[in-house]
C-alpha cells in the first residue's frame, strides 16, 4: 500500500469549474452582506432627525434625511420658482452638510426649516439670461423663453401712440444678447410677461443732497455714474448751478433698456392764414418718448392759400 507522502502520488485536483463556482459564490455572499448591512445603516440614518448644516453650522432639524432633502428643495422651489428645479441646477453658493440631530432637539416643521434655511442661504440657478451690454438684467428657464420676452418688450412700445405700425422693427440702443449664464434667484423670472416688465420698467430714484464745493461731475464719480446718464436722470435740472442743500437724483431712473421706434404719421396744419395741407411726418421716438424733430417726407395741399390783400 502506497504512503500518502509518496512522491510518486498526487492529490486529485478540484475541477475548475467547480472552484470557480465556489470563489463567485463566496463573493456574492460577502457583497451580499456587505450591501445589506449598508443598506440597513442608510434606512436607519434616513429615519434619523437631521440637522441642516450651512458652512458647518446648524440652522435647521429636520424629522429625516428623506425630509431634509425635501426642504432644500422646498427653498429652491420658492427662490427661483418649479420651473427651474427639473433641468436648471439651482443650487446654494453656501456649503451644505446634514449631522445626526442631537437627542431631544426640537425638530423644525417642515415650513420653519424651510424659512431658516432661506433666510442663511442664496440660490443661483443655471438660466438663460438677457445681457444689456453684456450685464444680466433678467432669465428666464430657457431660451424661447427669453426670446418671447425680447419680443414683447419691442411690441410695448411700438404699441405706444402714435397709433399704426412702425416703419422697421424697433430696436434697441444697447447691446442685447441672450446667453446661458449663472445667475442670483433675483434674476429668475418665471414667464416672459415677469421678465418684459423688468426690461420696460424704470427703477425708483436714488436722490442726494448736494454738499459744499460739490459739483455734477464729482457727485457722478462719487456715485459711479455715468456723467451722461446723470444729466437724463436730472432732466430738467441745470446740474451747473448747484447750490449746497440742493437734491440730485444719483442713480439710473429709465429702463435697462432704450428702444428706438420709428413711425409714420399724417397731419393736417394750416399756413399762409387760409391754406391747409397734409404732412406725412417721419418721427422717432425712444422708450415712447419723442426724439429730435419730426421730419415731412410728402405733403399734400388741400386748400391753397389765398393772398392778402393790403387796404389803401
Amino acid at each position: 500500500m502506497a504512503e500518502l507522502n509518496d512522491p510518486g502520488l498526487k492529490r486529485p485536483e478540484a475541477p475548475v469549474g467547480q472552484l470557480r463556482f465556489f470563489q463567485g459564490t463566496t463573493l456574492l455572499l460577502a457583497l451580499a452582506l456587505l450591501c445589506g448591512g449598508g443598506y440597513y445603516l442608510y434606512r436607519q440614518n434616513m429615519q434619523q432627525p437631521m440637522a441642516i448644516l450651512v458652512n458647518g453650522k446648524p440652522v435647521a432639524t429636520a424629522s429625516s434625511l428623506a425630509e431634509a432633502a425635501n426642504i432644500i428643495r422646498l427653498v429652491h422651489s420658492e427662490q427661483v420658482g418649479p420651473e427651474y428645479i427639473a433641468k436648471n441646477n439651482p443650487r446654494f453658493t453656501e456649503s451644505i452638510g446634514f449631522a445626526k440631530a442631537a437627542d431631544q432637539i426640537i425638530i423644525d416643521s417642515t415650513d420653519a426649516a424651510a424659512a431658516k434655511l432661506s433666510a442663511a442661504t442664496h440660490t443661483v440657478v443655471d438660466a438663460d439670461a438677457i445681457l444689456v451690454d453684456n450685464k444680466p438684467v433678467v432669465a428666464l428657464p430657457d431660451s424661447a423663453i427669453a426670446q418671447e420676452a425680447v419680443d414683447q418688450l419691442r411690441d410695448h412700445y411700438a404699441a405706444m401712440p402714435p397709433d399704426g405700425p412702425p416703419l422697421e422693427k424697433p430696436r434697441f440702443v444697447q447691446t442685447v444678447n441672450i446667453e446661458k449664464k449663472v445667475v442670483p434667484a433675483k434674476l429668475a423670472k418665471r414667464n416672459a410677461d415677469d421678465a418684459a416688465a423688468v426690461l420696460w420698467t424704470p427703477p425708483p430714484p436714488l436722490t442726494y443732497t448736494v454738499k459744499f464745493h460739490e459739483t455734477g461731475w464729482s457727485i457722478a464719480r462719487k456715485f459711479k455714474l455715468k456723467f451722461g446718464d446723470f444729466l437724463r436722470a436730472n432732466a430738467g435740472h441745470d446740474v451747473n448751478r448747484l447750490t449746497p442743500g440742493d437734491s440730485v437724483v444719483v442713480s439710473k431712473t429709465f429702463p435697462p433698456v432704450d428702444v428706438i421706434v420709428t413711425k409714420q404719421e399724417q397731419k393736417k396744419e394750416s399756413f399762409g392764414g387760409t391754406g391747409l395741407r397734409e404732412l406725412t411726418v417721419k418721427e422717432t421716438y425712444i422708450d415712447g418718448v419723442l426724439s429730435g424733430t419730426p421730419v415731412a417726407t410728402n405733403m399734400i395741399m388741400l386748400q391753397r392759400a389765398t393772398p392778402r390783400q393790403e387796404l389803401n
